[in-house]
């Protein structure tokens, strides 16, 4: 049985039903209201059978009257003609010495501030401050801040606030928007400010009090009505501009008036003042003590509260759950604190029953309320001792709250919709900004009173059964962070105005456990000046001939074949070596390729310690070896000096790939660059080795690239890779951002067939270009994901064979073979064949694009393989072609469709005599854009420039919290079929998967050493002695920056080998224990003896994976340099 079962059937004229249901799951007062629900939704379509069904009711009238009227009756009388510093200065008349304000070891009574308040009301008025004038007020907590508001407020202006932590651009917008004249100020805050023509008024100087006593003890007289504003908060906007929310008297009135209702006197005797006068929870803070006889108590943060003198004179803490957290966590709260009042961020039920076992704490209160509606909305008093999530309760009094649909109607109880507010505390508008108010706050067709409004919250909610309103999360992308009310929006448009961006997410997650925090994700703007950086291109380069040298054993004493070397070869899924037989496959393809064109001069560039030379050279009358590693290159030397008969004619030398110079033009008949275009440094680099490749080939002659990755194919790679290694219980979001991360870390090139077809367009040399698939029946990666491009160079073949096209989208190798038997054609092209090689992982990304569901690995593979069409092994048509005397041609399909190909077949003598084409060698592509052909191998390293750069733009523009605490930079975003950015395949932060469970700091000097050299090359705040340097980001470049800065100092020594083998702290502290010193660490700080580490099986170090540089740079070395599980 399923949990929940619906059955209808007709008995004669009449419907019948029978709900099944599961009680563990449903009460039985929710099935009802479901089944009557749908009995109003029946009569409501047979009353109007012409009316859409989303405009018909489901609610009977009794429930809408329920949900609209008996639930928001919540009317109370208050003297709502009243303002806010009215309160305070009747409350001044009552108790005039009582304390009002503590601020460290200052205090100030009521008759006191009111004084103090009242002479820099004068002097405000002096200066034309009036009702509605806008006075800014950017100074320190303080006595003076509490005075300078009360002051404004009395002067009949309305207040301002502006943090002096602010980015001077940040506080710019905010004195420009609302056209600020006058500002007070402090010294400190003072240079802070931007250049501003303001009046400025220090209100830690004593200049302005000009009043006189008389004037000083009385009230200021003004036509101030409870209508006029009271202060403008800004907050974050969508726009990339903060946005000003502005309150009237009234509003805050009706909130002060609300406060008195529910805390009594004893509650807010002392009350904890810690959050900015920026954000709208200060004005509970504040105000309601100052009204009803209470004491502020202010602090710089509420995190200070244990520090603060006057600590056991708190009774009420007003803040965010981050905040309560971490003072639960320090035992920062005191004894006295009876209260707590928690809103800003949705409250979970753990820290509640945490609050509760604090004895002392009476009443914890969950509050909701944006500034829009004058900082609270609902409350709930939240259970002691009960397992429920918290609710944010019911409206406050003299406030609605109504939870409606897209269209604007009441949704039934338990149903989500968007919470709308209304009522008395609602502001007037967005200061300047008439089009958002006019969408946010809507007319409110329940009310009776004439120009009520709603504010649209954009929050999701549902009703409760008991009228309680449960919160359910944004509809937008609004998040709150530690009680800030953030618009991602304005992040993304701030970021977007750096010319350095191209585009930007920015998005607020919670990899763990109570750390919400804003990540940024970015795809820069990479102009060709940017992906040309000289400084980018030689620590590539310089780092490759460190790593080569420092992996290579010219003794080669452990090669079974020193003339055939694969040492170094290990696959991406599983790091082991592939096998010889499958590597000599590969190496045959290549081999064979060449030398069917009969080259008699070949210059190989990248020709590592000789894999390929040692076949090719024998059958040649000239070879020029070059490679960029002079160890690799005497490794050859050596090989070669042992058969000296042999490889006279076989010249080597030091060179990097892109240095010509010297060479004669029109001087060898094959170029070969094979598995080496992938480690170059971008397209740009591989044009440039192109086009002086031309130059010193004879015509005739070709330029052969062999082992070349797969650009459209990159994403199917890695999806192959990461669901290898995916447990079968990892859910599909952890696989997508895994997969996602794994292409972000791709630091070798990967080109588009593409991209050499369109080489003819720019340089007129290039005759015709052939494309092919490996060869092989091995599926592994170099046989799946792989090609060879042959680009030949003003070759004189007298005439090109366009074969005939036959769609082999539903063909397999039976139904090609019949076709060729029966038809008998001398030349033709089967296109779009589905490649069975890589038909798995292709389907595999498009599935996981459109999966919704939350399934696991297991179940991924299960949809996998109930989707698998018809599919053809490129291999069995080698066969087949040789078995009815055709020459095979095999290349990647012109057709969008990643990973098919087309296979042509084509008489011997024929292919003999003229330039065969297929549908993608013969497509006509403009050269130009040359950088949508392959994938940036330096985006981790100008990711390392490009973040700081940003981040320094965000400070001085946006205040600290809005400024995200990570960073990843995309090559491109994913995508959603619809071509929306897919929020859900976005990649986490590295640093919060690959940190230690458990940290453990440095114990020792070295270890301290060690930790701190770690962190600088990582980009990290702080390493454990048990995390893993590879784990953390670092790769085989990296880890030569930290062998150098570990001689730099501590005068020691270790190999590359050494730091794969031990790669954390404590077991490189352990190998360093073995190497002498010669400079560093003072010999006077010697280590203390070290306790043996005995590793457990989660802590025990795995073979680590190669990158895909070491893979294939590490072609034929020895024995020497040896990883993980390879066998010594």
């Amino acid at each position: 049985r399923l949990d929940l079962e619906f059955h209808l059937w007709l008995e004669g004229e009449e419907l019948k039903g029978l709900c099944a249901y599961n009680r563990d799951l449903f009460e039985a007062d929710t099935i009802k209201r479901m089944l009557s629900h749908y009995q109003n939704l029946l009569t409501a379509i047979l009353a109007n059978p012409e009316q859409p069904i989303s405009q018909l009711p489901m609610m009977s009238t009794s429930e809408q009257q329920q949900v609209l009227v008996e639930w928001n009756q919540s009317t109370i009388a208050y003297p709502s003609n009243q303002c806010i510093h009215q309160l305070f200065e009747a409350q001044a008349e009552k108790t005039p010495d009582a304390v009002a304000v503590i601020f460290e070891n200052q205090r100030v009574t009521y008759s006191e501030l009111n004084i103090r308040a009242n002479q820099l009301a004068h002097y405000l008025r002096q200066q034309g401050v009036g009702p509605d004038v806008l006075v800014g007020i950017c100074v320190e907590r303080s006595l003076e801040m509490v005075m300078g508001l009360l002051g404004i407020l009395k002067a009949g202006g309305a207040y301002v606030p502006l943090d002096p932590n602010y980015p001077q651009q940040r506080l710019t917008q905010v004195l420009e928007d609302a056209d600020v004249q006058v500002l007070l100020t402090d010294f400190h805050s003072q240079s802070c400010l931007p250049q501003t023509e303001n009046l400025l008024i220090p209100l830690d100087q004593n200049w302005w009090k000009s009043a006189t006593d008389d004037e000083a003890q009385t009230h200021f007289v003004n036509h101030l009505t409870s209508s006029n504003l009271a202060y403008v908060l800004y907050t974050s906007g969508s726009t990339g501009k903060p946005k000003g929310v502005a309150i009237e008297h009234r509003s805050a009135v009706a909130l002060l008036y609300w406060a008195r209702t529910v805390f009594n006197e004893d509650q807010i005797a002392g009350v904890l003042a810690s959050t900015s006068i920026c954000f709208d929870l200060s004005v509970f803070e504040l105000f309601v003590p100052l009204s009803w006889g209470g004491k502020v108590i202010l602090a710089e943060n509420a995190l200070h509260l244990p520090t603060l003198p006057a600590a056991n004179q708190v009774r009420l803490i007003n803040t965010v759950p981050s905040a309560a957290r971490a003072l639960i966590s320090s035992d920062g709260i005191p004894s006295s604190v009876e209260t707590v009042n928690l809103a800003g961020e949705p409250l979970d039920n753990k820290l509640v029953q945490q609050l509760y076992n604090q004895t002392t704490i009476q009443a914890v209160y969950n509050l909701y309320g944006p500034s829009e509606d004058t900082t609270y909305s609902t409350f709930a008093l939240m259970e002691k001792g009960s397992s429920q999530s918290p609710l944010i309760g019911k409206p406050i009094v003299n406030s609605q709250a109504y939870i409606l649909d897209n269209l604007g109607q009441p949704v039934p109880i338990g149903v989500p919709g968007e919470l709308h507010l209304g009522g008395d505390g609602l502001a007037r508008c967005y200061l300047n900004r008439p089009e958002l108010t006019q969408e946010k706050f809507i007319p409110n067709p329940f009310s009776q009173k004439p120009a009520a409004r709603l504010y649209r919250t954009g929050d999701l909610a549902r009703y409760l059964p008991d009228g309680n309103i449960d919160f359910l999360g944004r509809i937008d992308y609004q998040v709150k962070i530690r009680g800030f009310r953030i618009e991602i929006g304005e992040i993304e448009a701030t970021l977007n105005q750096n010319s350095a961006v191209k585009e930007t997410v920015v998005m607020a997650r919670e990899d763990t456990p109570d750390n919400k925090q804003l990540v940024a994700y970015i795809v820069p703007k990479l102009d060709a000046q940017t992906l040309k950086k000289p400084e980018l291109y030689e620590l590539q380069v310089s780092n490759w001939e460190n790593i080569f040298d420092q992996q290579i054993d010219t003794e080669a004493n452990n090669l079974s074949d020193p003339l055939f070397n694969i040492q170094g070869w290990l696959n991406s899924y599983d790091y082991k070596p592939f096998p010889e037989t499958q590597m000599r496959v590969w190496a045959n393809d290549i081999v064979s390729q060449v030398l069917a064109h009969h080259p008699q001069s070949v210059w190989e560039i990248g020709c590592g310690t000789g894999m390929l030379l040692f076949q090719l050279a024998p059958h040649t009358q000239s070879y020029y070896g070059t490679d960029i590693s002079n160890a690799s290159l005497e490794h050859i030397k050596q090989q070669m000096y042992q058969r000296p008969e042999q490889y006279t004619h076989v010249t080597l030398a030091q060179k990097r790939a892109e240095d010509m110079a010297g060479v004669a033009d029109d001087s060898f008949d094959v170029i070969l660059l094979s598995s080496i275009v992938q480690y170059f440094p971008s397209i740009d680099y591989l044009l440039e080795v192109i086009e002086n490749s031309i130059r010193v080939v004879k015509p005739g002659g070709m330029i052969f690239l062999g082992d070349v990755r797969s650009y459209p194919l990159m994403r199917a790679f890695h999806t192959s890779v990461q669901r290898f290694r995916a447990t079968l219980s990892l859910d599909i979001q952890q696989l997508q951002q895994r997969i996602e991360r794994s292409i972000q870390q791709e630091t070798e090139l990967l080109v588009d067939p593409e991209f050499f077809v369109a080489l003819k367009d720019r340089y007129t040399e290039i005759t015709h270009v052939q494309v092919r698939l490996q060869r092989g029946s091995e599926t592994n990666e170099l046989m799946k994901y792989r090609y060879s491009v042959l680009l030949h160079i003003e070759s004189q073949s007298p005439s090109n064979i366009l074969p005939v096209i036959v769609n082999g989208v539903a063909m397999d190798a039976q139904a090609i073979a019949q076709y060729l038997q029966q038809q008998q054609p001398d030349a033709v092209c089967f296109k779009g064949l589905l490649n069975r090689r890589v038909a798995t992982d292709v389907i595999c990304v498009e599935r996981l694009s459109v999966i919704k569901d939350k399934l696991n690995v297991q179940q991924l593979e299960q949809t996998l393989s109930d989707s698998l069409q018809e599919t053809i092994d490129p291999e069995q048509l080698n066969q087949l072609s040789a078995g009815l005397g055709y020459h095979l041609e095999l290349c990647w399909s012109a057709d969008p469709r990643d990973g098919c190909f087309d296979a042509v077949f084509v008489r011997p003598e024929m292919a003999a005599e003229a330039i065969l084409l297929t549908p993608l060698t013969q497509k006509s592509i403009a050269a130009g854009n040359w950088h949508r052909y392959g994938n940036n191998p330096l985006a981790d390293q100008q990711a390392k420039q490009v973040i700081p750069q940003l981040k320094e733009y965000l400070e001085q523009r946006l205040p600290e919290y809005m400024v995200p605490n990570a960073w990843i930079v995309l090559s491109q975003f994913p995508l959603t079929p619809n071509g929306k950015v897919d929020r859900r395949a976005l990649p986490a932060p590295d640093f919060a998967n690959h940190l230690s469970t458990d940290f453990v700091a440095p114990r020792t000097p070295t270890e301290q050493a060690l930790a701190e050299i770690w962190a600088d090359v990582l980009h990290l705040d702080e390493v454990g002695i048990h995390d893993n340097f590879f784990e953390l980001g670092g790769h085989s470049l990296l880890a030569t920056q930290l062998i150098s800065r570990l001689r730099q100092s501590l005068g020691q020594e270790i190999s590359l080998a050494a730091l794969f083998d031990s790669p954390t702290i404590a077991q490189l502290d352990q190998v360093l224990a073995q190497i002498p010193q010669t400079g560093g660490l003072s010999e006077s700080e010697p280590d203390e003896p070290l306790p043996m580490i005995v590793p457990t099986p989660d802590q025990r170090y795995q073979p680590f994976p190669l990158t895909k540089i070491q893979q294939a740079y590490w072609l034929g070395r020895n024995s020497a340099f040896e990883l993980g599980n390879i066998s010594r």
